[in-house]
């Protein structure tokens, strides 16, 4: 009723508020006497709460397609987290240690372990690490054990080795790491087969002991040929140099013809002899790695002629020539005289040694590229094809049914060495019943290379 007595309608919205502690009824009072008025109100009361509501539902359509996302990513995680454990192809467990000290106790593993340790998953989630491991390292398990624990969040790599189901030592390398799973200590285990590596380790090992034990014999044998090539060089040129003074004496003293014929031979037969005493030393240095070679600026025709001029009363002898072809434009090198000498004569007498009576040795010198190359070419009996591949080998011989050739298959191995301590090469070609030429070059240059190794 108002203060002139009328009677209206009233509708009262009340709500309670908390002020400062203190509880209060809050009322909203409005005139609907009208009803029209009271239409449009409920009207728009009725909007609004329908808007709010709409709006209500949407957060929760948008909440619900969130949650099924997040579900679904949940679940390709774990789908791919379960692909990854069981897929592996190294062994992987879960150790649960929450409220326990080592071992701990296996809370998951995949198939790689099942199969490497020979237990099924039921068996294992029943048994512990440390009933795994094999007697002899379950203390160095137990140790590595604890520095995990202690170490949190490391990484902790270690060999063990374990005891599968059916009484195998498996040799494993571990890679253990801490994590926290669902509020428990868990420790995340990787486990490779390295049974095949240890195998091989072990293999290489005895063969390098075997390898070591084999170089020590052979070391000790050259060091006893050595020792005994020595010994057998001095007492050949003991009795050999008086002979050579005294036949030296001999040549320059005498002036009867056949004395002094023989006072040559004699002179020549142990020069010979002391060549061949020469290239064993030689050789027997070079097979050890012993051979020095002492190079100079030289020129290599100058060379080839004295060893020509010193041949040559031996090819006369026998009815043979020895032509020289030098090409013209021939530099000077660094090479060891005296080796090189060695090389070329010993070419120039096995050609004078297989080739005919009445034939030709041709020696030729020129330059090819950065080389300079030098050939003996003889009209001999050649080489037979099977038997050209050793023909730089020590000791070996060339045997046929007239044999009557000597010599101790020195010449070429030790000529090979010396050109190859030069960083030259050598090689042959030849035709059996037609003859043979032999090549060896030398390179060009005016100073030796500081890394070159002058021993062979």
């Amino acid at each position: 009723m108002t203060s002139s007595g009328k009677l209206i309608t009233i509708l009262k919205t009340a709500n309670k508020v908390t002020i400062n502690g203190q509880m209060f009824l809050y009322e909203v009072l409005q005139d609907v006497t009208d009803p029209v008025n009271l239409r449009k109100q409920l009207q728009i009361q009725v909007a609004e709460r329908t808007k709010e509501l709409a709006e209500i539902n949407s957060k929760l359509v948008r909440e619900i397609k969130n949650h099924e996302k997040t579900e679904l990513k949940l679940n390709e995680l774990f789908t791919r987290y379960s692909m990854f454990f069981n897929n592996c192809n190294d062994g992987l467990t879960l150790i649960d240690f929450s409220g326990s000290i080592p071992p701990g106790k296996y809370i998951e593993v995949n198939k790689a372990f099942c199969q490497m340790v020979n237990y099924s998953r039921e068996e294992l989630l029943q048994l512990t690490p440390l009933d795994l491991t094999a007697p002899d390292m379950k203390d160095y398990a137990l140790a590595n054990t604890k520095l995990v624990l202690e170490s949190e969040y490391a990484v902790l790599r270690f060999p063990n080795v374990y005891i599968t189901k059916d009484g195998r030592r498996l040799d494993c390398e571990i890679n253990a790491s801490f994590v926290y799973l669902a509020g428990r200590e868990v420790a995340v285990v990787v486990y490779r087969d390295i049974s095949e590596t240890k195998r091989l380790e072990q293999s290489l090992r005895e063969a390098y002991e075997s390898e070591l034990q084999a170089h020590a014999e052979v070391e000790d044998q050259l060091n006893q040929r050595n020792y005994f090539m020595r010994a057998l060089v001095h007492e050949l040129k003991t009795p050999l140099t008086p002979l050579l003074a005294s036949s030296e004496y001999l040549v320059s003293e005498l002036s009867d013809s056949t004395l002094l014929g023989y006072a040559r031979n004699m002179q020549n037969g142990a020069i010979n002899l002391n060549n061949k005493i020469d290239d064993l030393m030689n050789l027997a240095k070079g097979e050890i790695g012993q051979l020095q070679i002492d190079p100079e600026y030289a020129d290599i025709r100058k060379v080839i002629g004295d060893c020509i001029d010193y041949l040559q009363p031996q090819a006369q002898k026998m009815q043979k020539r020895i032509v020289l072809n030098f090409d013209g434009d021939i530099p000077l090198t660094l090479f060891d005289k005296t080796m090189i000498h060695q090389v070329v004569l010993n070419l120039l007498s096995n050609s004078l040694k297989f080739s005919r009576i009445g034939s030709e040795i041709c020696v030729a010198a020129l330059k090819s590229g950065d080389n300079i190359r030098v050939s003996v070419k003889d009209q001999g009996t050649g080489i037979p094809k099977g038997k050209q591949q050793g023909i730089f080998t020590p000791y070996y011989r060339i045997k046929t049914k007239r044999d009557r050739y000597g010599g101790l298959g020195l010449g070429l191995a030790l000529s090979k060495m010396i050109v190859e301590l030069h960083r030259g090469e050598i090689w042959f070609t030849s035709e059996y019943g037609h003859g043979s030429t032999f090549y060896f070059t030398l390179p060009i240059r005016s100073e030796w290379d500081e890394n070159t190794d002058n021993r062979g």
